[in-house]
């Protein structure tokens, strides 16, 4: 029996998604320059090769996270919108998973409650996403 790759699923759930939620499906495509595992470029949403090597849960969220901007909008022009449009895309995740994988739900709030304690990971996380993570309560509780 054959496995599927996380990239195909991250796809897969992106255009399961897209329709479901009535969203505007972007190009997808891989580019492994980028340091992160998916991210909205331009009108694109790109992904990387650390995708295939993430948790279940994880994906999941971060699917529902990149969906989160392009539904409710990505403005990076200043910081303050940065925070705000990571808090907006990553609340909208919080509460898709709450609704339809309420044990993906917990395990990614757990994940990033210990996340957000690793003082090195702290550290190389972007400020905008981190101020975004820290307004988040369930993070916190």
């Amino acid at each position: 029996m054959s496995t599927i790759k996380r990239s195909d699923l991250f796809k897969y759930l992106v255009d399961r998604w897209c329709q479901r939620l009535k969203i505007k499906k972007p190009k997808i495509r891989k580019d492994n320059r980028f340091a992160c595992y998916a991210c909205i470029y331009g009108k694109d949403l790109v992904y990387t090769r650390n995708l295939d090597y993430c948790k279940l849960f994880y994906l999941i969220g971060l699917v529902f996270h990149e969906l989160g901007h392009l539904k409710y909008g990505y403005k990076y022009n200043t910081h303050k919108e940065k925070v705000k449009d990571e808090y907006v895309a990553e609340k909208f995740m919080l509460r898709m998973l709450k609704k339809y994988y309420p044990k993906y739900y917990i395990a990614n709030n757990i994940y990033m409650r210990n996340k957000l304690k690793n003082t090195s990971w702290r550290n190389n996380e972007t400020k905008h996403h981190l101020e975004a993570y820290d307004k988040i309560k369930e993070y916190h509780t």
